[in-house]
């Protein structure tokens, strides 16, 4: 998938060009300039004034319809020596995303470097948040060293607050090379006034640009190529209040005519009647199918030949002289009339917004309703057979077809799956009225994927209940039943009932098109998982390496979906070495299609498989890599690599990286505001605590998380409840070691029953410090047994690794021959302190999990320091050799030791010593 912009090679009639974008349509008449008209009349006190004004970072120039702003600054651009960029604005750009597109898309065209970090996150379905999109939006401006122009047009259709604060905040702190110009008309929602008091605004305003008596002159005599007197100047000045537009009118409707002062002075005082009565003028001179093509267009923001001819189909019946699209726009442009061409070749023109104003009005006094909504129909279907969806759907309201509405969005709504860009699906949906929603099922469908893909999963089987009840049951065998049993398939997998969840998948696949590709690509992915769950691992593991050989050398999406599924396949059944192999594939394809998601999972499961084998150096660098694109992958992946980051440097002994990669990763969370995204972080949080030994703070944490749904616990790093128990065995009261048992073991048997080895493992290892606390050393050592049996074939090292110093005793003491001992010898190679990654001495692990390894008679863990004074006390030191070495006082020493015999429930030095070796905080001299 190329994620870049695509001038493309075919054309409409008129050789239109559009600009692509994965499927977002991007006009590219939007990015154009429009051209300065022949007969403009240079207005030098006004382009001084902006020139003047080109070191502030705002030039504001704000008056009502009419007044020649968008003419003004495009004369002044066409002498201007620093480079610009050109946006028009519409009501379609009140989204932050398609916002940004235009404007990058627009500066890209003179600086195509800019916004390479940016444009893939616009991209992504899981964008990143506003505040983010903001800040790298004003960054990414912000790396422009040479001076440039960015003229926003019609700012005053923006009423979206997040692209009001984006320009706020670029006006706080502006580019150095930036200098914004704003054409609205009326102020905006920004700091103007601040602007004003700081001496960084340019304003130009009605006054300014209204046309004094003697300008009024000069632009007459140009038009009309004749005399005009000074007092008829100073007449129309006065009835047409210095407006420009009203000017044009008055030379169009008054040209060739002798009494030219005669009618100035008849001309009524009212500025509304004046206008009418010179468009009527105007009009009337046309011929009438001139004319109808005139009005008609006026329900179009943009035009081009074959769009005004589909508003105006040929009708014999009348004697009307025959003109179609071509002739009208010839005549358009010879007749210099109150139109912008929009792009290079003059195929695309708009109007002026008055003037299509003042033809609407003269529109509906000739048409009645009924033939405006036809021309509004005729416009939605051109629209929709050239792509333009949005126009499509807005001018099928208009012409009050809602169904025609709804059925463009059922037509289009498979390909934009197909492109993975179901955020603009969600937009055209917002579009149409909730009760036309509610009576479509293809409709309901569409929406029930947007709540797939933003993970809102309660709130998908109402909808598709809901679509069932419409659906009938004589029609099972049409492809809407294939994505009602997927969503079924889907909704029981997620109870983790694998055979009725199978059993629905298999229907889906029987149901769905292969043109339905990535609908089949989810259904697929869900099928081989729930297979998985439902014991059928090999046939799983078999079918996806046969789908695969078909696709061999065929680089596309299904086949990275296929790829990835199988490592997850592989890791949840503990097969390490398989999943780093298929996993290698999956990154080599994804780099070899530009494929930049499958490249994110990739990359995410490549430091996971890292993580799991205790490989810490190899994580941390491919999760580092992968941080600076959290945005343009799945939120959980995103939120699994900070965390996994955090852990990693945890077991190094590095904590201030963990602390801050786990401020980092809360950061993130807050950004989406995503409820279930911030209780899955306090778990997180929560982790990393105990891995410090503060249960307090993981308590802390975990008090702010809600209470997670049982859910698949498939490949994930982070469990909420397996981290709940983690908490409690820290703890480790009477109460909390027998409720942490209750549900380990209910996990255990989840687990187990859904093959997931992957789970068992770690919570075999917790069941073995909660039979170790309780003093059940048989049901100790056969429980380690088992979960290293499940670890040995895969080479799984993680789950251990975390438990650290814990596990060493009893792994020594296995030396039967039913053990894997070169695995256990692995083990504890990690665990020594020569060779475990990043530990400097044994210590580490002791402090790192001392959390879960305290005795259930200690109220309160030993903090770091209490535990330098236990190693230097068992070094027969006194107080004062203990203050020097640790560089403390001796009253500090003496603070020290009173918490520790009081934590240890001693009396004196040698008993410290003594218990702190029998309950492991301290190594013998045996070891």
């Amino acid at each position: 998938m190329v994620r870049r912009f695509i001038f493309c090679e075919k054309s409409f009639e008129e050789s239109a060009i559009k600009l692509t974008k994965n499927n977002i349509v991007i006009l590219r008449p939007k990015l154009y300039r429009p051209p300065v008209a022949r007969d403009i009349l240079p207005r030098d006190r006004l382009l001084e004034f902006i020139n003047d004004g080109l070191e502030r970072p705002l030039t504001l120039i704000s008056a009502p319809a009419g007044y020649g702003k968008t003419t003004l600054a495009s004369r002044w651009l066409e002498a201007c020596d620093v480079p610009s960029a050109w946006v028009s604005l519409d009501d379609q750009d009140n989204d932050l995303r398609f916002f940004l597109l235009y404007l990058f898309s627009a500066v890209q065209i003179i600086f195509p470097q800019i916004g390479q970090r940016i444009i893939p996150f616009l991209e992504s379905p899981h964008m990143p948040s506003a505040s983010v999109l903001t800040r790298d939006a004003i960054n990414a401006l912000d790396q422009i060293e040479n001076p440039f122009i960015l003229v926003l047009d019609d700012y005053h259709y923006i009423h979206e607050k997040a692209v009001h604060n984006f320009l706020t905040k670029l006006l706080k702190s502006p580019p150095h090379a930036l200098h914004l110009i704003l054409l609205t008309r009326r102020d905006p929602p920004l700091p103007i006034n601040t602007l004003r008091a700081r001496a960084q605004l340019t304003e130009i305003a009605v006054e300014h640009l209204r046309f004094t008596v003697s300008e009024t002159g000069a632009f007459l005599r140009k038009v009309l190529k004749s005399s005009v007197k000074e007092s008829t100047a100073a007449i129309m000045e006065q009835k047409t209040e210095g407006w420009v537009t009203g000017l044009r009118l008055a030379a169009l409707s008054l040209g060739g005519r002798k009494n030219l002062d005669q009618i100035a002075r008849n001309l009524k005082d009212d500025f509304h009647y004046v206008t009418n009565y010179l468009l009527t003028e105007v009009l009337a001179k046309q011929p009438p199918a001139i004319g109808n093509y005139l009005m008609e267009a006026s329900i179009l923001d943009r035009f081009c030949s074959s769009l005004c001819e589909a508003l105006h189909p040929a009708n014999n019946n009348t004697d009307e002289v025959e003109v179609d699209g071509v002739d009208f726009i010839t005549w358009l442009k010879d007749a210099n009339l109150f139109v912008a061409p929009l792009d290079e070749g003059h195929s695309w023109f708009r109007y002026h917004h008055l003037f299509k104003y003042l033809l609407w009005q003269q529109l509906k006094k000739k048409y009645d309703l009924t033939k405006i909504n036809m021309l509004h129909a005729r416009a939605s279907k051109w629209f929709a057979e050239h792509d333009f969806i949005d126009n499509a759907i807005n001018h099928a309201l208009a012409a009050g077809e809602i169904v025609q509405a709804a059925q463009i969005v059922e037509q289009k709504r498979e390909a934009i799956l197909n492109a993975d860009k179901w955020y603009i699906c969600e937009h055209w949906l917002s579009l149409l009225p909730e009760e036309i929603k509610q009576r479509r099922p293809k409709l309901l469908l569409a929406q029930a994927w947007i709540l797939y893909h933003k993970l809102k999963f309660v709130d998908i089987l109402p909808i598709i209940e809901k679509v069932e009840s419409l659906v009938s049951t004589r029609l099972k065998d049409q492809p809407l039943y294939g994505e009602i049993n997927f969503f079924r398939g889907y909704s029981y997998f997620f109870q983790m009932e694998g055979a009725r969840s199978l059993k629905y998948l298999e229907n889906a696949l029987a149901k769905i098109p292969v043109s339905h590709y990535e609908i089949r690509g989810q259904a697929e992915m869900l099928f081989f998982l729930a297979s998985q769950i439902a014991g059928r691992e090999k046939m799983a593991v078999q079918k996806l390496t046969d789908l695969l050989s078909l696709l061999h050398s065929r680089v596309n999406v299904r086949e990275n979906r296929l790829l990835a599924t199988l490592v997850f396949i592989h890791i949840i059944s503990s097969n390490l070495n398989e999943a780093f192999a298929i996993n290698n594939i999956l990154l080599n394809s994804a780099v070899k299609g530009s494929f930049k998601y499958a490249r994110s999972w990739g990359t995410y499961l490549q430091g996971l498989i890292h993580f799991y084998r205790s490989e810490l150096d190899a994580a941390i660098n491919l999760w580092g890599q992968a941080l600076p694109e959290k945005n343009l992958m799945h939120s959980r992946a995103a939120v699994e690599i900070m965390a996994g980051l955090s852990y990693a440097y945890q077991r190094k002994e590095e904590p201030d990286k963990a602390k801050e990669t786990m401020e980092f990763l809360f950061e993130f969370v807050h950004a989406r505001n995503d409820f279930y995204y911030l209780s899955l972080a306090y778990s997180c949080k929560a982790h990393l605590s105990l891995m410090q030994g503060d249960p307090a703070a993981a308590v802390s944490a975990l008090d702010n998380a809600s209470d997670f749904p049982m859910e698949p616990m498939l490949w994930w790093l982070e469990i909420p409840p397996i981290t709940c128990c983690r908490v409690l065995l820290a703890q480790g009261t009477e109460a909390g070691l027998k409720n942490a048992e209750q549900r380990l073991q209910e996990y255990l048997h989840l687990n187990r029953k859904h093959h997931n080895r992957r789970q068992m493992i770690d919570i075999m290892l917790l069941l073995v410090v909660t039979y170790k606390k309780q003093k059940r050393d048989e049901e100790t050592m056969a429980m380690l047994k088992r979960a290293l049996a499940l670890a040995q074939p895969g080479g799984w090292i993680s789950s251990f690794h975390e438990l650290g110093f814990f596990l060493v005793d009893l792994l020594k003491r296995l030396t039967k021959p039913n053990v894997p001992t070169d695995f256990v010898r692995q083990i504890l190679d990690v665990l020594s302190c020569e060779r475990c990654p990043g530990a400097r001495d044994y210590s580490t692990h002791r402090r790192t999990f001392l959390a879960t390894a305290l005795p259930q008679q200690l109220v309160e863990p030993l903090t770091n320091r209490e535990i330098d004074v236990l190693e230097l006390l068992d070094k027969r030191l006194q107080n004062k050799e203990i203050s020097e070495e640790l560089f403390i006082s001796p009253e500090t020493v003496k603070s020290h030791l009173k918490n520790i015999y009081q934590k240890l429930n001693v009396a004196n030095r040698r008993q410290a010593v003594l218990l702190a070796k029998n309950i492991g905080i301290l190594r013998s001299k045996a070891e």
